[in-house]
């Protein structure tokens, strides 16, 4: 038998509220869980979800056997997205120092091969008057070193509407949703 999840959780008892990571301080296992029912409810469940169980009733016991699995498989990940995501900070207006330095190195050889010649009234071909040639070489070593301080035309306005576009197109939770959803429910409806 094909079950989906609405079928077989409610909105206030999904696999959320059996996890003990802790997602965000703001956000509760069963709000999670409502939201999870209402965004992915009509989804039909994996064979993992059917299997566990017993007379077309899945007991607390194997949700919570689900819930510590999946929670087992991504917690590394998650742990790491809320770092990224939620507990990096810093200062948008902070001045900014570093030191540039410059290695210059410059070689050059110049020759020079100068023959004047003298001709005579309609007369194709010349005589040797003077001739010189003269080999140049110049080499020069150097080092510079540039200092910058400031925002390198990066003004905290713009470094503030960035971080918004940021948190606004990656969503901790969406994340966290998505990767249970990839676990308990078919790809197709």
């Amino acid at each position: 038998m094909i079950y989906k999840y609405k079928e077989l959780f409610t909105p206030t008892n999904g696999l959320f509220k059996y996890m003990n990571f802790p997602f965000d301080s703001d956000v509760t296992a069963e709000q999670l869980d409502t939201l999870f029912y209402f965004k992915f409810g009509n989804k039909k469940v994996t064979a993992l979800i059917t299997e566990m169980m017993v007379d077309g009733i899945l007991p607390d016991a194997n949700k919570e056997v689900i819930a510590h699995m999946i929670e087992n498989i991504f917690l590394d990940k998650w742990a790491k997205l809320k770092e990224a995501i939620i507990n990096t900070h810093y200062d948008a207006t902070a001045i900014t120092e570093y030191t540039e330095v410059i290695n210059t190195s410059e070689n050059g050889n110049k020759s020079n091969d100068d023959t004047n010649k003298t001709y005579g009234f309609n007369s194709s071909d010349g005589v040797n008057d003077t001739s010189s040639s003269s080999i140049e070489t110049n080499s020069n070593t150097g080092e510079k070193i540039r200092t910058i301080k400031g925002r390198n035309g990066i003004f905290p306005q713009t470094v503030i509407e960035a971080e918004i576009r940021l948190r606004q197109k990656n969503l901790y939770l969406d994340y966290i949703m998505n990767d249970v959803n990839s676990i308990i429910n078919l790809k197709i409806y």
